[in-house]
């Protein structure tokens, strides 16, 4: 688990993620507000396209970078997963290599992500500071990542186009099934974020 671990903050610190042999690693960044607090934070991900021409997504890690913005936040709620299933949607669709179709084509493309059931929070400061001389002038990275990366998972796969009445086009979503999650113990929540808390190992569930 250390390993696993190390691997993947030594690579969040190039902002790239080495992924299996015929996946593709990604990244995207944003932020999310806590009151008049804004908090950035960058998703890890592989995706590969399939041998049905279909995409499919890994989640690998959330890195949020300033864990002293997060108090009282659930952040393994449905409204932030959904968050980051939103914006992986829009990063893979407007790659180079993945071709979405207009949505008056009555074509579309098909495109599935993937997590883990159980997720864990990390705390990054000694691992980055120490081990890779990463500046952290606030001490305060938080990484939400998997309990095992390529365990059991629960998936939702999304039908999308891009809708060209718009300028610039949006993905359009016409249409979503999720599978049931994979049977695996862990807790069912985490409740609100305590900066102060020590770090727990302890898994939770994340699939809804």
């Amino acid at each position: 688990m250390l390993i696993t671990i190390l691997f993947i903050f030594t690579e969040s610190k190039s902002q790239d993620l080495t992924c299996p042999p015929g996946w593709t690693s990604g990244n995207v960044s944003d932020f999310i507000m806590n009151g008049t607090e804004r908090c950035d934070f960058t998703i890890y991900y592989c995706w590969m396209i399939d041998e049905n021409g279909q995409i499919v997504v890994r989640l690998r890690a959330v890195i949020f970078y300033d864990k002293t913005k997060l108090a009282g936040l659930d952040l393994a709620s449905r409204a932030y997963w959904d968050l980051y299933n939103n914006l992986m949607l829009n990063k893979i669709a407007k790659s180079s290599s993945v071709q979405i179709p207009p949505c008056n084509q009555n074509t579309t493309t098909v495109i599935s992500l993937q997590r883990v059931n159980c997720w864990h929070y990390q705390d990054l400061d000694a691992i980055f500071s120490t081990t890779y001389g990463y500046v952290n002038p606030n001490h305060s990275y938080i990484g939400l990542t998997p309990c095992d990366i390529w365990g059991a998972y629960c998936q939702i796969t999304y039908t999308v186009c891009w809708d060209y009445s718009f300028a610039p086009p949006i993905l359009k979503v016409v249409g979503t099934t999720q599978l049931p999650p994979m049977q695996v113990e862990c807790s069912d929540s985490i409740g609100p974020f305590d900066p102060n808390a020590t770090m727990s190992t302890e898994c939770f569930s994340t699939c809804y």
